[in-house]
């Protein structure tokens, strides 16, 4: 596999983290956004497994760092999975 494949990295992701390994298959997200930073499902997959792995800080400053501030006016902002 070309490593410079972003697609090929980001299935090796998906399948990671759908193994239960969340841990490992964020390494392959942040290879995946090293090469390609608007790499959209890589970004978004990052994001999920951080769900996944319970790091719900780290989840709202990830989304944050390219969204803006989330404004939930007083609500409770969910995502589902």
């Amino acid at each position: 596999m070309n490593p410079l494949y972003v697609p090929a990295l980001n299935n090796k992701g998906n399948a990671l983290d759908n193994s239960g390994n969340h841990t490992g298959a964020m390494q392959y997200y942040d290879k995946v956004l090293s090469f390609d930073p608007h790499y959209v499902n890589g970004q978004y997959n990052k994001g999920v497994a951080l769900v996944k792995l319970g790091n719900y800080t780290r989840v709202i400053q990830y989304y944050e760092s390219f969204t803006g501030p989330l404004d939930c006016n007083g609500a409770c902002c969910v995502t589902y999975i």
